[in-house]
């Protein structure tokens, strides 16, 4: 019998789960606290900090930009006028050649092409992929832990009916002592159901060495500390109805294509005229006068355009580029869409498969329960051996074992669909 039990420890990543002053914890529960406890839960934050920044940075491009500048000169030549007027006392002015200058330079944006907006735009859609991306990886943590919840079901299950086996031995043991002493059994009916009960009691104690493990275990990945006596509720998901899906993917290739359709038009305003007014407030010797050799303020006030009409189509193929990889954004959808849909036909196959079990179980079961109840009336009666009896009550523990986990396989089927689907 028992070999079952052991293929059955495949599924143990043993844990039960309880906060200290709680009995049982859903599998609800253990998702919320898994995604609050994840490393990168506070991330959301980070990237509102780090948009906000970047777009001040880009909005300060609006604003007045100042810079001093200063230079010092000594050129070799200068500009004079040679004139030969023969007429006393008149000299013509000439150019210093050491020449000193600081001037405060400011400009003022007027109109960028609307290049600054379209930066502003696809910082925002940049922070919504970076939280999108963590949206997804905090799920599949979560998907580790429903996986984790349910192996840990089916050792309840396991646990709950070796306990009631188990209790049923106990209680046959006595009726066989009580044979023993009536001359009707042997010592050697009493030593078999011995050898039976130390089996389970030792699947017992393997049982609930993986089950703390896993306590272990989901107490670090929800962040909680589970207590060891903590028992996990079973799920009640009904049957799905629709295939429609709602995955995290779906928002994420709609991001990438929208962050690539906001680059073609940023690129596209670089090329667009840039009209810009500007002043310079300076100091110097010469100043704007340049014949006349002595220190004085000057400015110097306007307004400048600047409109690259020809870049060797450099913008054209860079937008070129985004477009085809939209299309690659595109034909990875249609191919996740594509395998969504596979996944959830093949999904409904497993789900089918699992209810079709378990009627199949449920009737064993109930065929099992009363041939046993009849072994263990001749047992009494000693008309069977001890070990008919143990033959058949194995038997019986087997159809229940395999009941109970086709129960809780057929609603981990339903969460996998569900998880395919986007909806847990």
């Amino acid at each position: 019998m028992f070999r079952i039990v052991a293929m059955l420890m495949v599924f143990q990543v043993g844990f039960s789960l309880s906060c200290s002053a709680q009995e049982s914890v859903s599998l609800f529960l253990c998702l919320e606290k898994a995604g609050r406890n994840h490393q990168r839960s506070g991330n959301p934050e980070i990237f509102e900090s780090i948009t906000e920044n970047r777009l001040k940075n880009i909005r300060s491009g609006n604003l007045p930009q100042a810079e001093v500048n200063g230079k010092a000169s000594y050129q070799s030549d200068v500009i004079t006028l040679d004139m030969d007027i023969p007429i006393p006392g008149i000299v013509f002015p000439e150019s210093p050649k050491d020449q000193y200058k600081i001037s405060l330079d400011i400009t003022q944006s007027i109109y960028d092409g609307g290049y600054s907006k379209n930066k502003q735009e696809v910082e925002l859609v940049s922070k919504e992929l970076d939280n999108s991306q963590l949206e997804m990886d905090i799920r599949a943590t979560k998907m580790q832990v429903k996986d984790l919840y349910y192996n840990i079901l089916l050792i309840q299950n396991n646990q709950e009916i070796i306990g009631v086996s188990l209790a049923q031995l106990y209680e046959n043991r006595t009726v066989i002592e009580t044979g023993i002493k009536n001359g009707v059994l042997l010592t050697t009916d009493l030593d078999l159901l011995e050898v039976e009960i130390i089996k389970l009691e030792q699947q017992k104690s393997e049982l609930e060495n993986s089950r703390l493990t896993g306590i272990q275990m989901l107490s670090h990945m929800t962040g909680e500390f589970i207590g060891s006596a903590t028992v996990l509720e079973t799920t009640s998901f009904p049957i799905p109805e629709n295939d429609s899906i709602q995955r995290m993917e779906q928002l994420l290739f709609l991001l990438q294509s929208q962050q690539l359709d906001r680059n073609k038009t940023l690129i596209k305003s670089r090329s667009l005229p840039k009209v810009y007014a500007f002043g310079q407030f300076g100091y110097g010797n010469p100043a704007l006068n340049m014949l006349k050799d002595e220190f004085e303020p000057y400015y110097v006030v306007g307004a400048g355009v600047k409109w690259t009409i020809w870049d060797w189509n450099t913008n054209k193929r860079e937008r070129e580029v985004l477009g085809l990889q939209q299309n690659i954004v595109e034909s990875r959808q249609l191919q996740f869409e594509s395998d969504i849909a596979t996944a959830l036909l093949s999904q409904k196959s497993v789900i089918e498969n699992h209810r079709e079990n378990l009627k199949a179980y449920e009737s064993i079961l109930k065929l099992r329960s009363r041939i046993t109840s009849t072994a263990k009336a001749q047992l009494e009666q000693g008309v069977i051996k001890t070990l008919d009896y143990i033959t058949v009550f194995n038997q019986e523990t087997i159809a229940r074992i395999q009941f109970e986990n086709e129960k809780t396989l057929l609603q981990q089927s339903i969460a996998r669909y569900l998880e395919i689907k986007g909806e847990l």
